[in-house]
């Protein structure tokens, strides 16, 4: 049996890429603690180091922190939900 390939998501690359250029860690670094090929990391830095330049000449950040914003956002709305139903049942079985 041969090896599955790995999908990774835009979001992980821009990831990885921003560990080799913000960071400053080589791509040999990032390839082995990421379990990933050199090569690999090589690559994703050529092709999307454009991407993280215009974002930070823009002033904007990254779409995908925008994305991680909003699902954190919507992640806490729900938890603090959870939380006031958890007060008012507790609070119901103390009287």
């Amino acid at each position: 049996m041969g090896r599955r390939r790995r999908k990774f998501s835009r979001e992980f690359k821009l990831e990885v890429v921003r560990l080799v250029i913000e960071n400053g860690y080589s791509a040999s670094q990032v390839a082995r603690n990421l379990d990933l090929a050199e090569n690999l990391v090589w690559r994703w830095t050529k092709e999307l180091r454009p991407d993280l330049t215009q974002d930070i000449v823009d002033g904007t950040e990254p779409k995908s922190k925008d994305a991680r914003l909003r699902q954190q956002d919507s992640e806490n709305e729900r938890l603090q939900r959870e939380r006031s139903f958890l007060r008012k049942a507790v609070a119901f079985f103390v009287k």
